[in-house]
């Protein structure tokens, strides 16, 4: 596990998100509960003004790279799970495509029943009913998105920082740009849908990052944001063992409201769509982690499992899209 030297770490006395200065700690000794490279303990503040939760001491931004050093994302899918087959063959029925890496089953019709059951894949849902167009997935991964889109006739782009992700993306027929959502302004053109999963909350900078996205999305064309929720359910529930902390990855987390009221300053529109609960398996799995060595073995199973809280609610995930106006 890799520690942060002093010189490595910053403190910040406002919210990154809205610049206010008037905040309350929240959760202290906030461990890398889920992937273990970090070690060291974290103090989350929430701000008073615009609800959002952001980390007081952090990692400088020319540093957060050693965070990523073993992340889900960078997986190349050479050696795929089960799960990850089971996956591909729900889509493979669900969308009538052909994915690699899949069981090969023709019982269509009871992986198209599963798919409402196991499977959630915002925004796929919801971009799979727009006309075909050009799409840029920001912090695309190994570019398995990227992969379906493409599949269904979509021009695929995308933009990530990991080369071991960027090389699995390119054997998937995929085009990747290296580098930070700001590589977003060298494309010469602009896109129909952006796609920005799970990133915005390893940001420094979410005004920006929201900015930059709109800036290469076409006049009526639609942003997707997704993250987890600070004030979800499971939060308080979990408390700081959510898996949606994630320290020190997990930079800062804008509120829902932020987000609806930064896009009416933008002159933007915004809707929020319904998430299931998914971080109940994975917070489940910290605590379960906490006790012992069988309770860690019992973690690592849970994990792999399929969210079965369908519960639908909007207070786990943000699920987020903005039309940017003409």
């Amino acid at each position: 596990m890799y520690r942060f030297t002093s010189n490595e770490i910053e403190t910040i006395n406002k919210c990154p998100i809205c610049n206010s200065p008037d905040s309350k700690e929240v959760f202290i000794n906030v461990k890398d509960w889920s992937f273990n490279v970090i070690d060291g303990l974290w103090c989350y503040h929430k701000c008073r003004k615009c609800k959002g939760l952001y980390l007081k001491d952090r990692p400088k931004q020319e540093f957060i790279y050693k965070a990523y050093e073993d992340y889900y994302t960078h997986s190349s899918g050479n050696k795929p799970s089960f799960i990850y087959k089971l996956e591909n063959e729900i889509l493979c029925h669900w969308l009538g495509i052909d994915l690699d890496f899949r069981l090969n089953s023709k019982l269509s019709l009871f992986f198209k029943f599963l798919k409402p059951i196991l499977l959630h894949r915002y925004p796929l849902e919801r971009i799979i009913n727009l006309p075909v167009g050009r799409v840029l997935d920001v912090g695309c991964g190994n570019g398995r998105t990227l992969e379906i889109l493409k599949n269904m006739g979509w021009d695929v782009y995308g933009i990530e920082m990991d080369r071991k992700a960027i090389a699995a993306a390119n054997k998937k027929g995929v085009f990747v740009k290296e580098g930070l959502y700001e590589v977003a302004n060298d494309f010469d053109f602009k896109f129909d849908c952006v796609i920005a999963s799970h990133v915005i909350e390893h940001t420094y900078n979410p005004e920006d990052f929201i900015k930059t996205l709109l800036n290469c999305t076409k006049d009526k064309g639609l942003l997707f944001i997704s993250y987890p929720n600070p004030n979800s359910i499971m939060i308080k529930l979990f408390q700081k063992y959510w898996r949606g902390l994630e320290a020190p990855r997990h930079i800062q987390i804008p509120s829902i409201q932020w987000i609806e009221d930064f896009s009416d300053q933008l002159n933007c529109s915004s809707k929020q769509s319904t998430s299931s609960i998914t971080t109940f398996w994975g917070s489940f799995a910290i605590l379960c982690s906490k006790f012992s060595s069988l309770g860690r073995v019992l973690g690592k199973l849970l994990q792999i499992l399929p969210t079965f809280l369908i519960f639908k609610s909007s207070s786990d995930i943000v699920q987020i899209e903005i039309e940017k106006k003409g």
